[in-house]
């Protein structure tokens, strides 16, 4: 089947689908949540879910694909063989679709393109960021070193991280299904009881309580709208990863994801590590090689970093190129103020190389680090959501008997 016929029938399904989880969720939202309504809203919801697992599973495939394949191209450049006939020899112990990658990027070396070249038109699951360094490494004559990196990158996952994050995630769901039922049930079975006991001892109902008590009115919809942007957001996002990655309008997308990712100190801190961390990779590769500054700053420009962050990196190289030092251009350009004093004091002991690998080393160590803190923070954040959404709940159903309590005290101090 065409490669744009696959992609046309799933971004096809995934607009139908949508839309008739919307239209439905409208109707859940006017007519309330009838049982042959929301007997209707599963089918296109649950169809949509299994759809976005299929698309993770293919993501997965496909990094794995990539892997495989940067893993051979590492062992050719490390055992210094012609690669066309290395990949071809690996194709051959291969088979399905990593076979045809094999063979295509080994054909297109062999028709003299080179590497970056070679692997973003043959090897289509290779990342952007991927790409781009073998590209930089490939200009700097550091292909071994590079590829010995991204090859550690890709097989060596962090296990114990995937499996905690599985388990925050299944955490959470199962939360929010539990207090889900629990807050539903009570304010179904429970506060109807609570508001006529009120009305017999003719007491305001507090504030909590008659927010429980609304819940009914309203949360059906908006659970279910919720629900239903969130699982078509998280399809939508994996669908165009791996249908569509090329795609013009992903450049809207990934600037717009940039922006919010900067925005938030969290995310800022892990998009601006990693991304000084790979910039000073490809500075330090160029300058070991012998190759100008500013030429080394301009490959640096072209990696798939964050927008904000390439941003700073074109604001250094203008800087440098308008005669300035590079620890004052980098000033400029507000970078860390540990990479301005560092390079300040290589430029004056003539150690640029050096200190770039080092601050690459660093930022990439902050990273990880970063990422794992991020990780760790799910799980205290999700207990004290639930905690405070069961002390709401808590609270809403004591203050009734407390105000009962308190009138009947008065009515009893009032008999004797």
């Amino acid at each position: 089947m065409p490669a744009w016929l696959v992609r046309f029938f799933a971004v096809g399904v995934w607009v139908g689908l949508g839309a008739i989880t919307l239209v439905l969720t409208w109707i859940v939202a006017v007519f309330g949540p009838a049982p042959p309504i929301l007997a209707g809203y599963l089918f296109p919801l649950g169809l949509l879910l299994l759809i976005g697992l299929l698309v993770v599973s293919t993501r997965s495939l496909r990094r794995r694909r990539a892997a495989a394949v940067l893993g051979y191209l590492e062992q050719a450049v490390n055992l210094n063989l012609p690669l066309p006939t290395m990949l071809s020899a690996a194709a051959n112990g291969e088979s399905g679709t990593t076979r045809k990658r094999l063979f295509r990027l080994a054909a297109r070396l062999t028709a003299g393109r080179p590497v970056q070249q070679a692997l973003e038109m043959s090897v289509p699951e290779a990342s952007p960021r991927t790409v781009a360094l073998i590209g930089s490494a490939e200009a700097s004559g550091q292909l071994p070193a590079a590829l010995a990196r991204i090859v550690q990158e890709n097989l060596e996952p962090d296990q114990p991280s995937q499996q905690r994050g599985a388990f925050y995630r299944a955490y959470a769901l199962a939360m929010i299904l539990s207090v889900a039922s629990i807050v539903g049930m009570i304010s179904i079975f429970v506060m109807p009881k609570y508001h006529r006991l009120l009305d017999d001892f003719e007491l305001p109902i507090p504030a909590p309580t008659q927010a429980i008590m609304s819940l009914p009115d309203w949360a059906p919809a908006a659970l279910i709208g919720l629900i239903a942007l969130i699982i078509m957001g998280f399809v939508g996002v994996r669908l165009w990863e791996v249908f569509l990655p090329g795609w013009p309008a992903a450049r809207y997308g990934r600037s717009l994801t940039d922006r919010l990712l900067w925005a938030l100190t969290p995310t800022r801190v892990v998009e601006r590590d990693r991304g000084l961390g790979d910039v000073f990779g490809v500075m330090a590769d160029a300058l070991e090689a012998h190759r100008p500054l500013d030429q080394a700053l301009y490959e640096a420009e072209q990696l798939p970093v964050n927008l904000m962050l390439r941003r700073r990196i074109a604001r250094w190289s203008g800087a440098l190129s308008d005669g300035a030092a590079i620890a004052d251009a980098a000033r400029a350009a507000r970078l860390p103020a540990l990479a301005v004093g560092l390079l300040a004091s290589a430029q004056a002991t003539a150690t640029v190389p050096q200190t770039l690998r080092y601050l690459s080393s660093y930022y990439a160590l902050r990273f990880n680090r970063a990422r794992e803190v991020l990780a760790a923070m799910i799980a205290p954040l999700t207990i004290l959501f639930f905690a405070a959404l069961v002390a709401a709940v808590a609270l809403a159903l004591f203050l009734p008997l407390i105000k009962m309590i308190d009138a009947l005290s008065l009515d009893m101090g009032a008999l004797r």
